[in-house]
């Protein structure tokens, strides 16, 4: 699961975003889903493979997740209640055709897959998907409730704000969430994140004993190396660099700033110095991850699970194309930020 900031640019934000819902709660409009067909792989799969069977004494054949094999889990670590599984030495395993297991496509579509029936308008298995998915849900504002600062003429007239996420403390006076391109204080905002990011840069480099430490080779660089070994073997080697094995001990001591965050705190964001860390911040500050335009989706990247994120843009060539697309909109555009999740 991941949040993500999405700003809706023009009217009826609503009907903008509808084309990029995910069908997970099977209420997406018809007409943004395709059919996605798995019975020829599941046909294949019931022609072909295998599963693994205990052959009881009885004759029958029994999945080795069976409920008779459950026994208590007293591995150091397990809590109380939990359980696991065990085959008795003496019973034989063996891979059972799945052709033997079950009599029909069908019972095998059914028990394996649970897929029930076929679909009725297509008359094959499958499911029907938005290939264009980018949300499962939204609200305004959210977890980024107050993200446009107002300008003070406008600030006591005010502007529309949403509801804030989980755990998320209430917008700041004069901030808002829906309002006109023209009433934001944009250059204001910039100056906050500066003075902010000033601050973070002197707090990170005083808890390192006053100087930032420089990471040899940065995690890009380390990911594509193949001849490091496997992923895991490269996450180990990225890891025990100086740097960010004196991160790791001031994670464990509490020692980072209270202004950043614990655990997604990322030293490469500080591998430069003062000044292009304070631009960059500044630059960044009415960015969100995602905007959506005349019901266009343009997006820094593909957001995925836990904020992860693949085929990422580069953030200054997209801060710099972001922020000249919105000097360029006429004030009276109405802006809207939404908190994505997927």
């Amino acid at each position: 699961m991941s949040h993500f900031t999405v700003l809706v640019i023009g009217p009826d934000p609503e009907a903008q975003l509808a084309p990029y819902q995910e069908n997970n709660m099977g209420d997406c409009p018809k007409e943004y889903l395709a059919f996605n067909d798995t019975e020829e792989e599941m046909l294949k799969q019931y022609q072909t493979e295998t599963s693994k069977r205990v052959v009881m004494p009885d004759g029958r054949l029994l999945c080795t997740f069976d409920d008779c094999f459950k026994v208590p889990d007293t591995r150091p670590g397990s809590f109380s209640f939990s359980t696991t599984f065990e085959i008795p030495p003496e019973l034989e395993q063996r891979e059972v055709p799945f052709t033997e297991l079950y009599p029909t496509f069908e019972d095998f579509a059914t028990d394996w897959h649970g897929s029930r029936e076929r679909d009725p308008e297509m008359n094959r298995y499958g499911y029907w998907e938005n290939p264009n998915a980018k949300w499962d849900w939204f609200q305004m504002g959210g977890r980024w409730t107050g993200f446009y600062k107002l300008k003070e003429v406008v600030a006591q007239i005010g502007g529309v704000l949403g509801t804030p996420g989980l755990m998320t403390p209430e917008a700041e006076a004069g901030h808002a969430d829906q309002l006109m391109a023209g009433d934001v204080d944009f250059e204001g905002m910039r100056i906050d994140a500066a003075v902010k990011a000033f601050q973070q840069y002197e707090d990170v480099a005083q808890a390192f004993g006053g100087e930032i430490p420089k990471i040899e080779r940065l995690w890009k660089e380390v990911v594509a190396d193949e001849s490091l070994g496997g992923i895991d073997a490269r996450r180990d080697f990225y890891h025990a660099q100086p740097a960010l094995v004196r991160l790791k001990e001031l994670q464990a001591s509490d020692g980072l700033p209270k202004s950043m965050d614990r655990y997604f705190f990322d030293l490469e964001d500080f591998q430069c110095n003062e000044e292009t860390y304070v631009e960059r911040a500044k630059n960044s500050a009415c960015v969100p991850f995602a905007f959506v335009k005349e019901s266009q989706w343009y997006e820094r990247g593909r957001m995925g699970w836990w904020a992860c994120v693949s085929n990422e843009k580069d953030r200054d060539e997209w801060n710099h194309q972001f922020n000249k697309m919105m000097d360029e909109l006429p004030a009276n555009t109405l802006l809207t930020l939404v908190d994505c999740h997927i």
